[in-house]
Formats: C-alpha cells, structure tokens, sequence
C-alpha cells in the first residue's frame, strides 16, 4: 500500500488522529518531566539542591497525575478513533468484495477473503490510529532522553545509545 493511499484512508480521521498525536506529545512531556523533577527531588532530600521538598513534592505528583489522565484519555480516544476507521475500511473492502464478479469469489477460498475482510483490515487500522500517531511522541521521548542524559553526564550519553 502506498503511502497515498494510507493518507487517502486517513484524511476522513484526520482531526482524531491529529488530536491524538497532540495528546501523545504532551504525554511524553509529562512523562519526560518525571525523572528531572524526580532529580531535583532527590537532590533536595540529600540537601545537594536549594530547591524545597514540598513544591517540587507538589511539581512531581502534578506531572504523575497529569501523565496518567493523558494517557487514559489517549486509551479512549485511540479506541473511539480506531473503532471508526475499521468501520469505513470494512465498508470500503465489503462493497469493493460484493463488486467484484462471481468467478473472483469461486476463484478464492473464502478463507482469505475472510482473513482480508477481519485481520489484515484490524492491522492496516492499528497501524494508522496507534503506530503512525505516536510516533512524533516517540521521537521526542527518544531525543528528550538523549538531551537529558547529556545534562546528566555527557560521556555517558556518548556510550549509551
């Protein structure tokens, strides 16, 4: 499948899939704020920092909290989302099956047609709703990641890839 195609499939979606992908991206900013702020909590608790124990006690629980109701609204919304592109993919394949002629269908076992119309279609939707929309999210973790290793110590961020 080309990747017009895939785009062709996505555009009715776009404004779910967009808003996941947001969503997606602020999750991974929570996400990536946890070990910093857990960090600096630390550093206050050995006394190595001049930052106070409760506002930054405060800070992290916020971004735990925030990263937990990200992710469960990024569940329900995937879920809605990917129920509705595998309705219009299951519609487009059933009629483009019922156009085909009889001699396709006596020519095939039903099998296949089957295994077309349910699994092949649930992957071709889990890829477009899941893999595609999180992949900026994994890409910003991966080099948040990396730039917060090189805070850290940058020869160790060198060495671990």
């Amino acid at each position: 499948m080309t990747l017009a195609r895939l785009a062709a499939l996505a555009r009715p979606h776009r404004a779910a899939l967009l808003l996941l992908m947001a969503l997606t991206l602020a999750e991974s900013l929570a996400f990536l704020a946890l070990p910093w702020l857990g960090g600096r909590f630390a550093g206050a608790i050995l006394g190595e920092g001049d930052a106070a124990l409760g506002p930054l006690a405060g800070l992290l629980l916020l971004a735990l909290a925030l990263a937990a109701a990200l992710r469960a609204l990024v569940g329900v919304i995937s879920g809605r989302t990917t129920a509705r592109l595998l309705a219009a993919l299951r519609r487009q394949v059933h009629g483009h099956l019922q156009a085909l002629p009889l001699s396709f269908h006596q020519g095939h076992t039903q099998g296949n047609l089957l295994a077309l119309s349910t699994h092949e279609i649930a992957r071709l939707g889990d890829f477009l709703s899941q893999t595609l929309v999180s992949l900026p999210s994994h890409l910003l973790t991966a080099g948040g990641a990396a730039v917060l290793m090189a805070g850290i110590d940058p020869t160790l961020a060198l060495v671990v890839p």
